[in-house]
């Protein structure tokens, strides 16, 4: 499994064809960056991602990594680029501000990624796979 690092936007892809475009699953129009469900990384409070995900009937999972109060939400979504076997969304948040959504996603390659939103500006290997940092996208 690969783990890409979108700036603020955290992706785990599995090596399979691209099915559906990962920037039409990133935008929404009242976003300045990418966003995922309009929770925008380093815009959204918590209380806003309570708001999106009670508004649109998510269940999840709130946890903390304790000393450090960053809470993450997790929890499932269905589209099909994302992972259906596991938690395929956690939004991380802290001092109160959403700072990073990880997802899970099926049916998009590295290639895939690279061809919709360039080289990254930087490219390391992980415990578990590959990490993948966009810059521009969690500048103000």
């Amino acid at each position: 499994m690969r783990y890409l690092v979108l700036l603020c936007l955290l992706v785990f892809i599995s090596p399979t064809l691209a099915q559906n475009s990962l920037p039409s699953l990133l935008f929404d129009a009242n976003c300045q960056r990418a966003c995922f469900l309009k929770i925008e990384p380093s815009r959204t409070s918590e209380v806003q991602l309570i708001d999106i995900l009670e508004r649109n009937s998510i269940s999840y999972v709130r946890d903390e990594i304790s000393p450090s109060h960053i809470y993450f939400y997790s929890f499932q979504y269905t589209h099909p680029l994302l992972s259906q076997k596991t938690q395929a969304v956690d939004v991380w948040v802290r001092d109160g501000i959403v700072y990073s959504i990880r997802l899970v996603l099926n049916n998009y390659t590295l290639n895939d990624l690279i061809s919709d939103y360039s080289i990254p500006s930087y490219m390391g290997d992980s415990a578990d796979g590959q990490t993948l940092v966009y810059n521009q996208w969690c500048k103000s």
